[in-house]
């Protein structure tokens, strides 16, 4: 016979056998789907580390690279790495694809939507060569190195260039020498002075920039084309008027009316230049020169527009185009022509046939 003492205490007991079964059940079976998980992830294949990434051609330090024209050019070392991407462009004339950096202080004065960059700002350019994708033929991809530029802000140092110190870095070999540095920063500038509402700065950003802003840049365009003005060939220079001939292969009439432009050029901006050119020549039916007495670097378009027996050789396989001659150079900077290329603007590219050595007088 069970005493009322020991059906208290069983009773007491089933009591707590039930709250400990309603306490500790799901804290086991949550123990139990943890250990389930750890014995999955510990009997999983270990997964093989990612790949690092290292691109296959070789992109020069700027660590060791001496100074340019009053520049440290190896502070900017790999900047590709450590500064914001604003835009990337591409070439269709010369298969170049560009990509544009700027440092904290040039991207926050633009970001700001200041009319004037600070000193300090900074923005470095990386350009490619490129080739097809194999896994996607209508894509194309970098497969070697172009080139880099960078200038920088420095209203002190640089005053005869508004503000603005250029360098620039053709080769993984050695650089041009330290004489030429200051002729090459003042050419660069020359293009850059087309863009004096923009503090002379080409790039606009729709990462940073509003749209309204890009917008804007967009539509002051224009304003390379609306430096020439139309003079007549008896006004140009002995050396435009001999180079002039010899590209026409007849004389001009004196009152022979061109599209003209003089400002400073090297071989690097010739060559940027030309397709730009050629492009206002086909536009307009006209005859554009865009010269630099001083270097003796021109370019010239539309040579059938004075011409019509002007005659590329067939193998360009564009007919009619705009015919164009170029200088170009062998000089390691550039600076000084010494042969002119002609060649045909087929559609946005120029298909180059062949060259003659000429004289700067």
């Amino acid at each position: 016979m069970i005493t009322t003492k020991q059906w208290i205490f069983s009773k007491q007991s089933a009591v707590l056998l039930i709250v400990v079964v309603l306490v500790g059940a799901p804290l086991w079976y949550k123990r139990h789907q943890q250990e389930v998980a750890e014995n999955a992830a510990n009997s999983a294949p270990t997964p093989a580390p990612l790949k690092q990434v290292v691109p296959h051609f070789p992109i020069p330090s700027l660590k060791d690279i001496r100074d340019r024209d009053g520049m440290k050019i190896s502070k900017s070392d790999q900047f590709w790495t450590k500064w914001k991407l604003l835009n990337v462009r591409y070439r269709t004339d010369n298969g170049e694809q560009r990509f544009v950096y700027a440092n904290d202080i040039a991207v926050k004065a633009m970001a700001s939507g200041a009319s004037k960059y600070p000193d300090g700002a900074i923005f470095a350019k990386l350009g490619f060569h490129t080739q097809a994708d194999p896994e996607f033929p209508v894509s194309l991809e970098p497969n070697s190195f172009g080139r880099m530029q960078i200038m920088e802000k420095n209203a002190k140092r640089y005053p005869d260039t508004d503000g603005w110190g250029y360098a620039v870095v053709l080769s993984i070999g050695t650089p041009p020498e330290s004489s030429e540095d200051h002729q090459i920063a003042v050419t660069c500038h020359a293009c850059h002075k087309l863009a004096p509402d923009r503090d002379f700065v080409f790039t606009k950003s729709p990462f940073i920039e509003s749209a309204e802003k890009v917008a804007s840049k967009l539509s002051s365009g224009g304003e390379f084309k609306s430096k020439f003005r139309t003079v007549l060939f008896n006004t140009l220079t002995s050396y435009e008027k001999n180079v002039m001939v010899g590209a026409l292969g007849s004389q001009p009439k004196p009152d022979l009316p061109l599209k003209y432009y003089s400002m400073s050029l090297f071989g690097g901006s010739v060559s940027e230049s030309t397709p730009v050119i050629s492009k206002f020549a086909s536009d307009d039916h006209a005859l554009y020169l865009l010269s630099d007495p001083n270097s003796g670097h021109f370019i010239m378009a539309d040579l059938s527009a004075v011409n019509s027996n002007v005659q590329m050789n067939s193998k360009n396989g564009c007919s009619p185009g705009t015919h164009v001659v170029m200088t170009i150079s062998q000089s390691q900077a550039g600076l000084v022509p010494t042969h002119v290329k002609f060649g045909t603007l087929c559609g946005d590219q120029i298909r180059w046939d062949k060259i003659k050595e000429i004289k700067v007088h």
